[in-house]
C-alpha cells in the first residue's frame, strides 16, 4: 500500500458501529412487541377454535374496519 493511501485511508471519516445505540435498542425492543402480539393473538385464536372463549368470527366479520381504523390511529399518535 503506498503512502498516499494510508494517509487517505487514516483520515476518511469512519462510520461508529455505535453510532445509533438507542436505534438498535428501538428495533430489537419492536420486534420483541411484534412478536408478543402474535402470540397473544395466535393464543386468543386458538382457544376460539377450542371452545374456551366465545367465537370471534362474527364479532371480527362485522368490525373489522373499525379495529383498521383504530389501529392506524394509534400508530400515528405513537409517532409524534
Amino acid at each position: 500500500m503506498r503512502e498516499e493511501d494510508e494517509v487517505a485511508l487514516s483520515t476518511t471519516p469512519r462510520r461508529s458501529t455505535t453510532a445509533h445505540p438507542n436505534r438498535r435498542d428501538t428495533v430489537f425492543f419492536r420486534s420483541r412487541i411484534i412478536a408478543l402480539i402474535l402470540i397473544v393473538v395466535g393464543a386468543v385464536l386458538l382457544m376460539s377454535n377450542i371452545g374456551w372463549i366465545p367465537q370471534l368470527r362474527p364479532l371480527l366479520q362485522h368490525w373489522w374496519p373499525a379495529i383498521l381504523i383504530v389501529i392506524g390511529l394509534l400508530m400515528l399518535i405513537r409517532r409524534r
